[in-house]
């Protein structure tokens, strides 16, 4: 169960993975349980994961996921068990015959998260004041999916991090947090948690962090790049219908509402697609256009406001340049390979870091705010200017390259333009309520 938080409500996406995505999800978790229980680092103890094995028996009769009954003394000659003799034993009982849906593997983590997490997590409630239990879960079930051996690497940790200090609209250079922290060996999960904590800014809320978690989840566990209302103009009779859009790598499908009981049609995105915005003086403000990277035909779409067309548009060029890949797993890759950074969805030297220190930066607003997920003009004067503490942050700028188009890049400055003014009208936001209550 992923859930989308979009401006003004809250709707539930229920999306399911195919077998392979659950098993490989399912064995990573599993991975990150053994070693947590490895406490001797010379095996785990076979009471231990036969009492887990027992519980998690039980666990799959009652949401009616098959499980054969295994022992653990069979799979060792002593009182412990390697990582490779656990992963044959789940193999056997439960994983090698496995047919299960998203909800049935999300009860499965959740059975392992309470048997493996969630004690430690109390422990260290304190230190991660911005992840509730529920928060910290799906961010375990994001670093699982991600994790090899337990453990996330720099690139991954400093995709994680970005992520998060995006929302205020500063791009902080996740892998110089990754190497101040030293993690060049890899982080397990509890200390990275920790470390995300300290790079979110102080001025955050607490919605914005859920938003951020569920689109993680969205995107990496249901493959869901992007979901949520626009009006499609038909083909036939030429009258817009609104419809409930889903996005995922490769394919744009639309239905008759969120409840996706009902599939109207479904676009094909890729290389050889393509999206504009597109200008008009009709009723319709908002429009762009896709071109099915299949047929070729044109699609005439319209977005609820400015903002979620710039975003929609990032959305579908970031699948046409992914090849199948979700937009988060192909920035991990490129920072692997470190041949550049993305900057929202942009090509950006690595060599162009400009490090801000540990200033307070005063930046004039003069942009739209949002009220209930609808942009209203705002003035700017010398009291609408927000102070934005980035904590020795690193903005990446991007840099031009000989072959970049101009129109091109004039485009992309724009969306990036567009973004920032978002994350400043969200501070807006912010300081505006905060400076009432003060006066008050």
């Amino acid at each position: 169960r992923c859930v989308q938080v979009m401006p003004g409500h809250i709707s539930t996406l229920i999306v399911r993975m195919d077998s392979f995505d659950v098993k490989e999800q399912l064995r990573s978790t599993f991975t990150y349980v053994y070693f947590t229980l490895n406490t001797q680092h010379y095996g785990a103890s076979v009471v231990d994961l036969q009492g887990l094995l027992t519980n998690l028996r039980r666990v799959c009769k009652e949401i009616g996921v098959a499980f054969k009954s295994c022992q653990m003394s069979k799979y060792t000659d002593n009182d412990y068990v390697n990582y490779d003799s656990f992963m044959s034993s789940l193999d056997d009982c439960l994983l090698k015959n496995l047919v299960a849906s998203t909800e049935e593997c999300y009860e499965i983590e959740h059975f392992l998260w309470q048997t493996s997490c969630r004690g430690h997590y109390q422990l260290l409630k304190s230190t991660i004041p911005h992840f509730t239990e529920d928060d910290a879960f799906l961010m375990w079930r994001v670093f699982n999916r991600l994790s090899k051996n337990a453990k996330v690497g720099e690139a991954e940790f400093a995709t994680i991090v970005d992520r998060f200090v995006e929302s205020v609209g500063v791009r902080i250079n996740g892998f110089i947090h990754a190497r101040k922290h030293s993690i060049g060996g890899g982080i397990q999960f509890f200390p990275m948690l920790e470390r995300v904590c300290a790079s979110i800014p102080d001025n955050v809320e607490e919605r914005v962090v859920i938003a951020i978690i569920r689109k993680m989840c969205d995107e990496l566990l249901g493959r869901v790049i992007k979901c949520g209302s626009l009006s499609k103009k038909g083909h036939l009779r030429r009258s817009w219908k609104d419809r409930w859009c889903v996005l995922k790598p490769g394919i744009l499908r639309y239905y008759a509402d969120e409840h996706m009981s009902d599939q109207k049609g479904a676009i094909c995105v890729n290389a050889a697609s393509r999206v504009e915005a597109i200008d008009t003086k009709s009723g319709h403000h908002f429009k762009f256009i896709l071109v099915c990277g299949k047929t070729g035909r044109i699609y005439e779409i319209e977005a609820p406001t400015d903002i979620d067309r710039v975003e929609w548009i990032q959305a579908l060029k970031s699948v046409m340049q992914s090849d199948g890949k979700c937009p988060m797993e192909v920035e991990i890759s490129h920072r692997r390979k470190g041949d550049f950074e993305l900057l929202w969805g942009s090509p950006v030297s690595k060599h162009a870091n400009i490090s801000a220190g540990d200033v307070n930066q005063r930046i004039p607003i003069s942009s739209k705010s949002l009220v209930d997920g609808r942009a209203q003009e705002s003035s700017s004067d010398s009291e609408n200017e927000v102070f934005v503490n980035d904590r020795s942050a690193t903005i990446t700028l991007p840099v031009p390259s000989n072959n970049l188009d101009l129109a091109a890049k004039l485009q992309q400055l724009k969306e990036q333009h567009a973004k920032l003014k978002m994350g400043l009208a969200h501070l807006e936001q912010d300081y505006k309520r905060d400076k009432g209550k003060k006066s008050f």
